[in-house]
């Protein structure tokens, strides 16, 4: 059902989210926090490039018509 569905397709981004945090905390130390603030400023450096990528491409495509 969409209720089931929902419920794990919000437990996989849970999953993700912790999974991303303890490896960075693994990966360079400190605290848990500043892991936090690691995986929030990748995350939100890789929106930003894939909205760039996402905007040129269509800017090449509209642009070629």
């Amino acid at each position: 059902s969409k209720r089931v569905s929902d419920v794990i397709s919000l437990g996989r981004a849970v999953v993700l989210l912790v999974y991303a945090v303890v490896a960075f905390r693994t990966a360079y130390g400190g605290s848990w926090w500043r892991s936090i603030g690691r995986t929030a400023g990748v995350f939100v450096t890789y929106m930003l490039l894939v909205g760039l990528a996402f905007a040129a491409m269509v800017g090449g495509v509209m642009a070629s018509s």
